[in-house]
Parts: structure tokens; C-alpha cells; sequence
């Protein structure tokens, strides 16, 4: 239970840059500015016992139309991961393929869209992923059952304008893994995610208020609708006002739910490359 509630939070607290589906995979909507080539981004966990530890490392390349090309995850500075998007001739998203390191193939997703041109799910095809482990290292049959529970495809609600307001994830037998949903302010700033477990209850959610920037400022987890964590961000820009470092200052509220965060203060450094 514990394991599960840290996993949770991780991954809600880091998913705050992706919650646009208006353009999928693409720069509109994530406050950023100018004519961007590519993203480097380096994520350390500020730890006074063990010092700074490197927990993210990736690569984002685009093209002049703002649109994903590629994704590197990097691990201790090498290759882990490579991720390529593909775009139908009108330039929509239409699947995405994951390699490992040396090109055989990992993960492909596939992209479907509603009447208005909004995405209305994801499919994807684990068929070699279930082959590896978290390492990337080949798995033995035990990692069957595993990979069978995770979820196969994401289904998507959106508003009038393209931005989600919630995602279903559903296993390959079409039971529900797990739920989000998402309220905006009205500039279209994330104000509130909520998660909801298997059963569709809700058991986590997330406020997030914003600087003059545009960018998160303060961030509340609550679990079971009582304080669980609060993080604060505070950052530096380059001149064309996107920023290039932040950190993240959590501090623990007390919540016996919650004992297994992680509270380490996190580091975010970004180098942003520009077209000429």
C-alpha cells in the first residue's frame, strides 16, 4: 500500500507538463517560448544524507511547427530509451514506437481521434514490452501476470477545445486500472487533478496554483481529502522567459496515509536549444 501511494504521487506531481491534448506531444500549451529545436532536461533529488542523485534524464527534439520528433531517457548518461512520433501527411499524431538502446523494438501507441479532431484514446501494443523488465534486461515467464495487468488502452474526454478532462485506463480485458480528472482555471491552467483507483473511488488529488509566468508555484497533494504534501517552486529564466532551472521544496503534512513520500527537495535543470 505504501509502494503504491509513493508511486502515485510521483507520478501525479510529474505529469503536470503533459496534461495538454489539444496538439498531443507537441510545445502548444506547455508555456513555453520562442522557436524551440530541443529540451535537455536533468532531475536530481536533493538529498542532505546522500547528496544530489540523478533521477530523470531525457531529450526532446521538435520540428518548427512545435511538434515532438523524438524523446530520449537517458540513464547515468546513456541511452535507455528512445521514443519516435509519426505524423499522417495533415500532421496529426497517428503512432508512436519505443526502442531500446540497440533498436529492437520496445513499445508502439497508437492515437485515435473524435469528429473534431480531438484525441479520444491510446492504444498500446505490449506485446514486446512484456519480454523486459524495468532494466530493459530480458524477463523470465514470472513477468507475465505483471505486464497482463497493465493497462493496454486510455480513454479520453475532452472540453471544446481539445483540453482533457478525463482519462480512463483500462486493462486489455476492458476492467478499469485507474481514472484522472482535470479542472482548469480560466486561462487554461491545470488547477486540480484527481486520481481514482480501480473501483472508481477517488483517492488522491492534486491543486496547483501558478506565478506571473505561467508556471507552478505551489503544488497540494491530499490523500483521502486530507493534506498529504505541499510543494513549492521557485525558478530561473533564460531571455526569452522559459525557464532553464527550478526547484521543488516539499514539505510533509501529517497524514499517516502518506509516511512513505518522498520528501526530498527536487532540482530541474533545462537546456533549451533554439532554430535560428
Amino acid at each position: 500500500m505504501k509502494q503504491q501511494i509513493s508511486f502515485l504521487v510521483v507520478f501525479i506531481l510529474f505529469c503536470a507538463s503533459d496534461i495538454y491534448v489539444y496538439k498531443p506531444y507537441s510545445l502548444e500549451g506547455k508555456n513555453l517560448k520562442g522557436e524551440i529545436r530541443n529540451i535537455t532536461s536533468l532531475q536530481s533529488v536533493l538529498n542532505n544524507d546522500e547528496g544530489r542523485q540523478i533521477t530523470k534524464n531525457t531529450i526532446e527534439a521538435y520540428d518548427r511547427n512545435g511538434r515532438m520528433l523524438e524523446l530520449q531517457k537517458l540513464k547515468n548518461h546513456k541511452l535507455f530509451s528512445r521514443i519516435n512520433y509519426h505524423y499522417t501527411d495533415e500532421g496529426v499524431l497517428d503512432y508512436s514506437t519505443e526502442t531500446n538502446p540497440d533498436g529492437s523494438r520496445f513499445l508502439n501507441i497508437t492515437y485515435k481521434y473524435d469528429e473534431n479532431g480531438f484525441l479520444r484514446s491510446k492504444r498500446f501494443n505490449r506485446a514486446e514490452q512484456r519480454k523486459y523488465d524495468s532494466e530493459r534486461r530480458k524477463t523470465e515467464v514470472e513477468y507475465e501476470q505483471y505486464y497482463n495487468n497493465l493497462f493496454t488502452e486510455v480513454l479520453y474526454k475532452c472540453d471544446y477545445k481539445g483540453y482533457k478532462l478525463e482519462e480512463e485506463f483500462l486493462k486489455q480485458n476492458g476492467e478499469l486500472s485507474f481514472k484522472q480528472t482535470y479542472k482548469y482555471d480560466y486561462k487554461y491552467h491545470l488547477v486540480e487533478l484527481k486520481y481514482y483507483n480501480s473501483k472508481g473511488q477517488a483517492e488522491k488529488r492534486v491543486k496547483y496554483r501558478y506565478n506571473q509566468e505561467g508556471d507552478v508555484l505551489e503544488s497540494k497533494t491530499f490523500i483521502s481529502n486530507r493534506p498529504a504534501l505541499i510543494s513549492s517552486f521557485s525558478y530561473t529564466y533564460d531571455e526569452h522567459g522559459n525557464w532553464i532551472g527550478r526547484t521543488e521544496k516539499r514539505k510533509p503534512a501529517d497524514n499517516f496515509l502518506a509516511s512513505d513520500i518522498d520528501t526530498s527537495n527536487i532540482l530541474t535543470q533545462r537546456i533549451i536549444a533554439y532554430y535560428n
